[in-house]
């Protein structure tokens, strides 16, 4: 009665209700053939939350017998929840029972040592920085799934593709990327491995167009076919890019619809995409937003079990507290963190230069902080990771300016700005902050460098572009004109007599903007000089007598 119950059920696709009828009819063989087709579909669709729950309808004893069954738990923490931890143990088991079984090599059982292949690469290797071992999994992957075109072919070509380019063989990651063009198993496919290899491709070189370009052409593929997954991933991308080219409304639009989705796509997509809106909320002076998006994505992370997120969740709020002026905390996470599990080499935050800010910003610590600079700077140049280099580069900079190695840091941020300016990245150096602007004045740099540092010194400091730098508030007076806080902060310190080089000191920024700020001032103010402007503000009440 049961079974036919169940039949019935499937056929009107009601398939939950199908596998508890099976279940309650004790017929587990048929139970573990109807989830394994069924949760590939589900795999297939990226309807991740669905899968979880036909999943925790299967006895644990039938699932935990059943390789296919296994493999599809195994997709769930690692693809989806980013439990690699427990993906690794469930990868064991599955392999474990297809050796003790010794059944003949199927199609069907070259597809499942294909899966363990390919996740095992990613997801093991990838992540560890053995990225030689990630390539031959994935090669290994892409042979056993060869006749099984789908999302796990797909993802062992874009996984071979990231591990070529983390190992520092950018030519071959560019010909396996290419190699599908015009691949009949992809043709017409939801699954697309040049749309999905390419942001990943732009990203790790710094070539901002390339990405976009790409993931433009994967947000019309998931919007095409209803993934969302696919579409978040596609928006993570170009969100991520429109922060870096500092298009702060745009990549705002994008990043908020990864949120929105976030118990519906990959935890890497929503954590990403929450650092980077973080980002925004500082890039306009809003540290207090910033820490709230900060609060959320960590108890995102608490909420999904994410065991390989937390490092870096922890990682970004010692971010927050170095940036807002925190030091203690973080230096309070960096003397227990370990750096090489902050290490993420091919998404939007790598903590690694985190760890390196902070050392940096204790005496105790500065020179073990160097020592890793060095060694980080070195292999993000040797594996060609266009924005943790430049990233590095500008840490360096500043390091050496604060050292008296003037030639040394113009050197370094010199080196940063042409590696930045080829791809377009402007906020990589820009998020260093103030205390870039004054070696960025003195660059010698010419034509389209000029521009970049020009729009580099625009991201840092926006009220030259008419726009408030901080969030902090300055003093108003009913029918006067409002001043920015940079022009406030320019006449507390001419009412302190401070010359034009000692205000730029101070404040971080060129003589130069000093003198714009105080010209703006002068203009608002409607008056002349120094004095007139002091006397003015303070019978105003912009400052006390």
């Amino acid at each position: 009665m049961r079974g036919r119950a169940a039949k019935v059920f499937r056929m009107h696709g009601m398939i939950e209700e199908s596998i508890e009828q099976l279940h309650l009819a004790g017929d587990d063989t048929n139970l573990a053939a109807v989830v394994a087709e069924f949760g590939s579909q589900l795999i297939e669709e990226e309807r991740w939350p669905e899968l979880d729950r036909v999943l925790a309808r299967v006895p644990s004893d039938v699932l935990d017998n059943e390789p296919a069954l296994l493999l599809l738990r195994a997709w769930l923490l690692g693809d989806y929840e980013s439990r690699h931890r427990e993906m690794s143990a469930v990868l064991d088991r599955a392999e474990a029972l297809l050796e003790r079984g010794n059944v003949a090599e199927t199609a069907s059982i070259r597809r499942l040592r294909g899966e363990i292949a390919a996740l095992r690469g990613a997801y093991e290797d990838l992540l560890s920085g053995d990225f030689d071992g990630a390539v031959a999994e994935e090669e290994v992957a892409m042979e056993l799934l060869a006749d099984s075109p789908g999302r796990h072919l797909t993802f062992a070509f874009v996984a071979g593709v990231v591990s070529l380019a983390g190992a520092g063989r950018p030519q071959e990651a560019h010909r396996l990327a290419n190699s599908v063009m015009g691949d009949d198993r992809f043709a017409g496919a939801p699954f697309d491995p040049m749309a999905w290899a390419f942001p990943f491709l732009g990203w790790l070189e710094g070539d901002l167009s390339l990405e976009e370009r790409y993931a433009t052409q994967l947000l019309t593929i998931g919007e095409r076919y209803g993934l969302v997954d696919t579409v978040a991933s596609a928006r993570y991308f170009l969100g991520t890019s429109a922060y870096e080219r500092n298009r702060i409304d745009e990549a705002r639009q994008h990043l908020d619809k990864v949120i929105a989705d976030r118990y519906a796509t990959q935890a890497a997509n929503t954590i990403h995409s929450w650092i980077a809106l973080a980002l925004i909320e500082m890039a306009q002076g809003r540290g207090d937003e910033a820490d709230a998006h900060a609060a959320s994505m960590m108890q995102y992370v608490l909420d999904t079990h994410s065991d390989y997120f937390q490092p870096t969740a922890e990682a970004f709020l010692a971010e927050l507290d170095l940036r807002r002026g925190r030091t203690a905390a973080a230096l309070r996470w960096v003397h227990h963190a370990d750096p090489e599990a902050q290490r993420h080499r091919f998404m939007f935050f790598d903590p690694a230069s985190t760890y390196v800010e902070v050392l940096l910003s204790s005496k105790s610590d500065a020179d073990h902080g160097r020592q890793l600079l060095e060694q980080y700077l070195a292999e993000a140049k040797r594996r060609n990771h266009r924005p943790l280099t430049i990233r590095l580069l500008g840490i360096r900079a500043l390091d050496r300016a604060i050292s008296g190695d003037e030639s040394g840091a113009l050197d370094s941020l010199g080196q940063a700005i042409r590696l930045s300016q080829e791809g377009g990245m402007v906020r990589r150096l820009a998020d260093l902050g103030p205390p870039l602007v004054p070696l960025l004045h003195r660059l010698d740099v010419t034509g389209d460098g000029l521009a970049h540092v020009g729009a580099v010194l625009a991201a840092i400091e926006p009220e030259t572009d008419g726009s408030v730098a901080t969030a902090q508030s300055a003093p108003t007076v009913a029918g006067e004109p409002a001043l920015t806080p940079r022009e406030f902060d320019v006449l507390r310190l001419l009412a302190e007599h401070k010359t034009n080089q000692e205000i730029g000191r101070e404040l971080f920024i060129a003589p130069g903007t000093v003198k714009k700020n105080t010209v703006r001032l002068y203009d608002k103010l409607n008056v002349h000089g120094r004095r007139e402007a002091v006397a003015k503000a303070r019978a105003l009440g912009y400052l006390p007598d």
